[in-house]
């Protein structure tokens, strides 16, 4: 058995905030900094989901976007 497990990432304020604080307030380059960031730990838990040793299961874990709150409500 195959499964694909897809990810929706989403990102609240706080976190784009320190994101923007890091990048000293570029915007680009604080969405490519989250955007890596998630992509990594999303291609860590795949990595770990791929070794599991169920000869009859296999899982697949992807990241079908990500969503980046850049407006404090």
């Amino acid at each position: 058995t195959k499964a694909v497990v897809e990810i929706l990432v989403v990102v609240d304020y706080a976190l784009y905030d320190e994101a923007l604080a890091e990048s000293d307030n570029d915007k680009e380059e604080a969405t490519r900094i989250l955007r890596n960031y998630y992509r990594k730990v999303i291609s860590l838990v795949d990595l770990r989901y791929s070794q599991m040793k169920a000869p009859d299961l296999k899982i697949r874990v992807t990241m079908a976007g990500i969503f980046i709150a850049e407006v404090h409500t």
